[in-house]
């Protein structure tokens, strides 16, 4: 079927490509919807010299008033009227001489201009004079077979009330019919019929300014277009691991959770690493914060957005959600990705979305659906963000989506903790469970560390100066060494020769202190001979403080009782360092303090057995004379091998220092006591050569 295009681009799309051509169409709706308008911008997309417009008015609204009010749009162009569009005044004609003449008028201006289209406003007039009913219908079929035999296309524009479209008969020879309503401060087209085509039927919101109609389908479809899988991580590693990877491309993902709880931040991390780390765009389209503050809270994490939206990397859009039309919306959604064509897109939040929808759920629902369909149609990888508190089943449309992650917080021990959860993702690759989540001035943090197989048959063995000669055969790395010893026995100097030496090889090295500021460790370790400079510059010695809650440092543990965080800043550390490593925490008695001897043991367990890897060895020293017998025993089963430190008989009024290996799992040790000394530049020396001879 021939059709014309409406110059109305969401009109065609409803009309499924245009206006069948020769059709009589009666546009109709109450006084002010702007049918005269509609009308009117049919006309002048359409009129040329060879295709003229013949628009007639009748008693309702004066040629030259009709002319003076469609100035002010854009689409009228004044050079056409007198050349391709012909306005004439039939009101008179209608008024003296009937409607017979009236017919035979029109029929005079069709042979002079010989026109394509006619528009007749208002048609309702002409009716309301009419004498009859009977007159009424028979200049109706007259008009209609004398215009149809001209080819014109035919708009008729009338004050009809819904209820008339079924009784009055010039609906009866209407091959289409559009409808425009003004409810409450929303304007609708509905087209109610269209013969010999097919066409979208129900609400279709619109409004109007200098352009004209401005017009949104109810329904937003879009044809898939094929697009290069790309890998769409969060830039969050251990979230990744969480999800198993990544985000599955072209996914969609409902992120939930309660207000406060970081839902916008995750997002906009999830944006900002897109565009930084992985040179992915994104836009954000927000509907209750507006940018200047997202823009002013982001910097609170170093995050600028507004640099990145002036790189072309970004965008934020904003959208009051009191002022928002769900099909006006949905519309420009679609028209900002397919210019734009971000990887990354986040929605925050789909309540304030939906919010003039309100509690329709049949319609929210839809709505949603219309959305994802949408979305995935365009080839980009969305989070939505919802309000739904610990239980999931309050989004309706959580089957709908592919992934869902779920931010919760809890009270704990009087301190309010959050957590993150990967509820569902495509295909089940996720790692399942609740997570610790904190919210830094990095943005987000996660506590999880994944968990790493050993393989037994090729591990690296460690070489320590002290324990050569004790130990039978090389140890190797993948194990954990608990060293105990009295106050001021040199400790911490076996700890700093540990990592040093493992320096010197070419390994890496992280060490944890708890007794003291790390800028003092740096001190004590240069005052030793070691110094560590040149090794953080390298990324192989990463020094994490322990003992400041606030630290300047780049690592350091902000709550000791926190066994979780605990943890996972010793995993993130030497996720960072090259392999393999050394990694030392001085002391365990500092952070004992803070549990039960149940929860403390616990806690020693869960960090070996959550850093020791194929290619890491982890030693850990404690006073010794913090610990009873029981707690003792529980603490030396967590590691595979004791060390113990003491001072024995004295010397000239000096006690002597010992070392002793009190356990090694697997190896042959020589289990006596050695005494040792302590040289500044190279650490504890141990006198080997004690027994040889006695």
């Amino acid at each position: 079927m021939k059709r014309i295009k409406t110059g109305i681009s969401n009109l065609d799309l409803i009309l499924e490509g245009g206006l069948p051509i020769y059709s009589v169409n009666i546009i109709s709706g109450h006084p002010g919807t702007g049918k005269t308008i509609l009308s009117q911008q049919i006309i002048f997309k359409n009129a040329t010299p060879q295709n003229k417009a013949l628009c007639l008015t009748t008693l309702s609204e004066p040629t030259m008033k009709m002319i003076r009010y469609q100035e002010g749009f854009s689409f009228f162009q004044p050079n056409k009227v007198g050349d391709s569009v012909f306005f004439t005044d039939i009101g008179l004609v209608i008024r003296k001489k009937g409607l017979d003449e009236t017919i035979n008028f029109i029929m005079e201006k069709v042979k002079e201009i010989e026109p394509s289209f006619i528009t007749i406003d208002s048609f309702k007039a002409i009716h309301d004079l009419a004498q009859t009913e009977m007159e009424m219908r028979k200049f109706i079929y007259d008009l209609s077979v004398k215009l149809s035999s001209w080819k014109i296309t035919t708009f008729l524009i009338g004050e009809y009330q819904e209820v008339e479209i079924s009784t009055e008969p010039e609906f009866a020879i209407a091959d289409g019919i559009i409808y425009l309503e003004h409810n409450l401060g929303t304007r609708n087209l509905r087209v109610l019929k269209m013969r010999g085509t097919g066409y979208m039927s129900g609400n279709h919101f619109y409004f109007i300014d200098k352009n004209g109609i401005n017009l949104f389908p109810h329904k937003v479809e879009v044809k898939r277009k094929e697009i290069k899988e790309v890998s769409v991580k969060t830039g969050i590693l251990e979230l990744d691991q969480l999800l198993g990877g990544e985000l599955p491309f072209n996914s969609v993902t409902l992120l939930s959770g309660i207000t406060g709880v970081g839902k916008t931040i995750l997002s906009s991390q999830f944006l900002y690493n897109g565009a930084t780390m992985y040179n992915q765009k994104g836009i954000a389209f927000h509907y209750e914060e507006h940018p200047d503050e997202f823009y002013k809270k982001m910097r609170n994490f170093g995050w600028d957005f507004q640099r990145l939206e002036e790189e072309g990397k970004l965008k934020v859009v904003y959208t009051s959600f009191t002022d928002l039309n769900i099909d006006e919306h949905l519309s420009q959604v679609k028209e900002l990705i397919s210019r734009f064509e971000p990887v990354r897109v986040v929605f925050d939040s789909i309540p304030a979305l939906m919010h003039q929808i309100g509690r329709d759920e049949y319609l929210v629902g839809n709505k949603i659906g219309e959305l994802l369909n949408l979305l995935k149609g365009l080839g980009c990888t969305p989070i939505l963000i919802t309000r739904s508190n610990v239980d999931i089943s309050e989004f309706k449309e959580d089957s709908l989506v592919d992934n869902i992650i779920i931010l919760r917080d809890y009270k704990q021990e009087e301190k309010r903790k959050r957590s993150i959860e990967v509820y569902k993702t495509r295909g089940g690759r996720h790692v399942m469970g609740e997570h610790r989540m904190q919210i830094t001035d990095q943005g987000i943090r996660l506590f999880y560390t994944s968990p790493v197989r050993i393989k037994r048959e090729v591990l690296k063995t460690v070489s320590f100066s002290p324990l050569d000669g004790l130990l039978k055969k090389e140890f190797p790395f993948s194990t954990s060494w608990l060293v105990l010893g009295d106050t001021d026995i040199g400790k911490s100097i076996f700890v700093y020769q540990f990592l040093w030496q493992g320096l010197r090889k070419g390994e890496s090295a992280i060490y944890i202190g708890t007794d003291e500021p790390i800028e003092n460790t740096r001190e004590n370790l240069g005052a030793f001979g070691f110094v560590t400079t040149p090794f953080e510059r390298e990324n192989r010695l990463i020094l994490i403080d322990g003992f400041s809650p606030a630290s300047d440092e780049h690592y350091y543990i902000s709550d000791r009782t926190d066994m979780e965080e605990f943890i996972h800043i010793i995993s993130s550390a030497l996720s960072k360092v090259k392999k393999p490593c050394r990694v030392a925490f001085d002391s365990l008695a500092s952070i004992a303090i803070n549990y039960s001897k149940d929860e403390f043991v616990k806690l020693i367990y869960e960090k070996n057995r959550t850093l020791q890897q194929e290619d890491v060895v982890l030693m850990d020293s404690y006073l010794s004379q913090t610990l009873e017998k029981d707690e003792l025993y529980n603490l030396t089963n967590t590691y595979d091998f004791r060390i113990d430190l003491y001072f024995g008989e004295e010397k000239a009024g000096v006690p002597k220092r010992y070392i002793r290996l009190k356990k090694v799992s697997g190896r042959a040790y020589d289990p006596r006591p050695f005494p040792y000394t302590i040289k500044v530049g190279e650490g504890i020396i141990v006198d080997k050569e004690f027994y040889k001879g006695g």
